[in-house]
């Protein structure tokens, strides 16, 4: 993944930003689709077996729970890792002073 992140920049020299920015990128978006096939897996799982498996305790459920759990904190944590890869695109910007900002200057 990284090597395809250097091979997209201009040959030479490879700006720190721009290989983050890059890495940032690729693991936002590529996951997404192996996730979507879990969440959807255990969707599928929980649908057409969850009643049986809820009926009799088993290992079954805890297994079906913790992939369900699984992929929501997964999926934000990809959410988290998008805005991180947005903000840097972003230069920071004051858009209002506070009080103690503007404290001491006339």
């Amino acid at each position: 993944m990284i090597q395809h992140a250097t091979n997209a920049v201009a040959p030479g020299p490879v700006d720190p930003d721009l290989l983050v920015e890059a890495l940032l990128y690729s693991v936002s978006h590529d996951l997404r689709s192996p996730l979507l096939t879990l969440s959807l897996a255990g969707e599928l799982i929980s649908e057409s077996l969850g009643d049986r498996l809820r009926a009799e305790p088993s290992s079954g459920i805890v297994a079906l729970d913790a992939l369900e759990h699984g992929a929501r904190d997964l999926e934000r944590m990809l959410q988290a890792l998008a805005v991180v890869s947005r903000a840097r695109r972003r230069p920071l910007r004051r858009t209002r002073r506070c009080g103690c900002c503007s404290a001491g200057t006339s």
